[in-house]
């Protein structure tokens, strides 16, 4: 048997050709489901899908002594099938308004409609992650809920997401799942079908170090020169050139960071931090990690550490570096006599960044 649907007599679409249904022996036999699309704005009710089936059948069977004979009749015959469409809530994502970013915190708005023919009652929309890539909230959960309530026919509802992107993550849109919670006007606790929203993102946060110059020199104070560029997407505040190198230490930041302000997307800002050379050191080309930190639009805090320069670190005038801290006088004194009256000990960053200041003073007296 072959069943063929009449949807074109029907405003119920069905999404699959003829069905072929195989022998049926006498009583019932399944068939197996068929998938049907329900127009969007199909009023609740009772409708009909006419289906022709075409059969095959033996007409007469003739026996004799030595074989049988069978005479077989194709029939096809109509029949209609009776399709309820329900009066309930449905549901559809009809905008996603997205902040994400790759490697920052940032909202995601996704806006439904109730397309159905009923309210729903208590409702919540649920979104939920297919990927590690993509959390939400600041606990990195995989999925959010947000309460809507009461929801009328035709009504739309946002729900705003704290969603994060981890910095490798590719840049690209993103899918998330979301559905429905509600009480239907029976009292019965319902969940929609599960919906897709697609989450569009910016890239990373980035900058970029040029025209990278120093007057490093074994055993003394030198700089660390050059421009910081913020290259997009997003304009910065409070950005903060940093020393952030753990392997190198003989170079030991007298500033362990400089302020350059804001920073629109494209815009560049120069720096100079001052570094110390220890005499322990060896001359030649090094490679130092930097960090940029900043606030984003949401005025927070973060930091890009995918930075690094390779300057020259020249020899020292002398082979031995003198030591200057045997004890606060002395130390001072070598600073600078201006420096004198500081006789208090101090930590050694201090001691550093006070001892460089003295002397820079004295160089421009």
């Amino acid at each position: 048997m072959t069943m063929t649907f009449q949807d074109g007599q029907s405003p119920i679409e069905v999404n699959s050709g003829p069905v072929a249904v195989g022998n049926v022996p006498t009583g019932t036999r399944d068939v197996s489901p068929v998938e049907i699309t329900v127009p969007e704005k199909l009023e609740p009710g009772v409708y009909e899908l006419p289906v022709e089936y075409e059969y095959a059948y033996t007409r007469v069977a003739e026996f004799n002594t030595q074989s049988a004979e069978y005479i077989d009749l194709t029939r096809t015959q109509t029949a209609t099938l009776t399709i309820e469409v329900d009066d309930k809530p449905q549901f559809e994502v009809v905008d996603v308004d997205s902040d994400a970013q790759i490697g920052d915190r940032k909202d995601v708005s996704i806006t439904l409609e109730n397309t159905g023919t009923e309210p729903a009652r208590d409702a919540s929309v649920t979104a939920r992650s297919g990927t590690g890539q993509l959390s939400f909230g600041t606990g990195q959960s995989q999925s959010s809920t947000g309460y809507v309530g009461a929801w009328e026919p035709g009504e739309a509802k946002t729900v705003t997401y704290r969603t994060s992107l981890t910095p490798d993550a590719p840049h690209r849109s993103y899918a998330a799942d979301v559905t429905v919670a509600y009480t239907d006007t029976n009292g019965i606790d319902q969940t929609s079908e599960q919906l897709t929203a697609g989450i569009s993102t910016a890239a990373e946060q980035s900058f970029a170090l040029e025209n990278v110059s120093s007057t490093l020199r074994v055993g003394e104070d030198g700089e660390i020169m050059g421009t910081v560029t913020n290259t997009g997407p997003n304009a910065v505040d409070s950005t903060v050139v940093r020393f952030t190198d753990q392997d190198s230490p003989n170079v030991i930041p007298i500033e362990q960071s400089v302020a350059v302000g804001a920073l629109e997307a494209g815009e560049s800002a120069s720096f100079e931090l001052p570094i110390e050379v220890s005499g322990e050191a060896e001359a030649g080309s090094k490679s130092f990690d930097f960090g940029v930190q900043y606030r984003n639009s949401d005025d927070e805090k973060r930091q890009y550490d995918k930075l690094s320069v390779v300057t020259a670190v020249a020899a020292g005038a002398r082979s031995v570096r003198r030591r200057y801290r045997r004890d606060d006088d002395r130390r001072w004194q070598r600073a600078g006599a201006h420096c004198r009256g500081h006789e208090q000990p101090q930590p050694d960053s201090d001691r550093r960044r006070s001892a460089y200041l003295c002397r820079r003073s004295a160089q421009h007296r």
